[in-house]
C-alpha cells in the first residue's frame, strides 16, 4: 500500500513538473511572438503574469533590442515602461537598445532609454558612432547633452567624426566640429577623420578636415 501511494504521489509530481515546463515554452514562445506581431496586449499580458523584459532569445539578443530591430514600435514601449527592465542590456555584437535607437534615429526611444539610465558612454563603440554614421544630429545632440564623450574611441582608435566623414554626414562634422571634436585624432592604423571620407571617395570633406599630422 506504501509502495503504490509513493508510485502514484511521484507520478503526480513528475506530471505537474512536465506541465510547467510545457507551460514555460509556451510563454517563452508567446513572448517573441508578441514582439515581433507588435501586439502590446499579449506582451503586456505575459509580463502581467511573471516574464521577464530582459529576456533573451535564441539569437542572443534581449526582448527590447529585438523589439527595436524588428520596429515593432508598440512592444518596444510596453518593455520600456516594463519595472525590472535593464536598459543596458547587450544584444549581438555588443550592441544595446540606445546603439540601435541611435543608429535608426529614433529620438523618442533614446530619450526614454536615457531616462531610464542607459549609459551614453561605453568602451568601445558607443551611441555616438552610430548616430554620427548614419547622420542623426537630433540623436548626436541628445547624447551630447548628457554627457557623450565627443572623441569617443574604440579599441581601434575609431572615432564619431571618423564614422560621420566616411559616410559623408556632413551635417553632424559640421556639428561635431563645432563641439571641438579633434580633426587631428587618427586610429591605430593612422588613419584620421580625413582620410576616412577619403577612402570612402569623399574628397571634398577630406579637404575640408586635412591635418597636418596625427596628435
Amino acid at each position: 500500500m506504501t509502495s503504490s501511494f509513493g508510485l502514484r504521489f511521484f507520478t503526480v509530481f513528475f506530471v505537474l513538473i512536465a506541465s510547467a515546463s510545457a507551460a514555460r515554452a509556451d510563454a517563452y514562445s508567446d513572448f517573441w511572438d508578441s514582439i515581433r506581431r507588435d501586439n502590446s496586449r499579449s506582451l503586456a499580458a505575459l509580463l502581467a503574469k511573471g516574464m521577464d523584459p530582459n529576456t533573451v532569445g535564441a539569437n542572443g539578443d534581449p526582448a527590447l533590442v529585438t523589439a527595436l530591430r524588428e520596429q515593432a514600435k508598440d512592444a518596444t514601449r510596453v518593455l520600456l515602461e516594463a519595472p525590472g527592465l535593464k536598459p543596458d542590456q547587450a544584444g549581438v555584437g555588443g550592441e544595446t537598445a540606445l546603439m540601435v535607437a541611435a543608429i535608426q534615429g529614433n529620438e523618442g526611444v533614446a530619450r526614454q532609454l536615457i531616462e531610464r539610465g542607459a549609459q551614453v558612454n561605453r568602451a568601445g563603440w558607443a551611441p555616438l558612432h552610430y548616430a554620427a554614421s548614419a547622420g542623426h544630429v537630433g540623436i548626436v545632440d541628445l547624447l551630447l547633452a548628457h554627457g557623450a564623450k565627443v572623441d569617443a574611441q574604440t579599441a581601434g582608435g575609431v572615432t564619431p567624426l571618423m564614422m560621420a566623414a566616411r559616410d559623408n554626414q556632413t551635417r553632424v562634422v559640421d556639428r561635431l566640429l563645432e563641439v571641438k571634436a579633434k580633426r587631428d585624432l587618427c586610429s591605430d592604423r593612422g588613419l584620421s577623420a580625413a582620410d576616412f571620407a577619403r577612402h570612402a571617395g569623399h574628397g571634398k570633406l577630406a579637404q575640408r578636415l586635412s591635418i597636418a599630422h596625427c596628435a
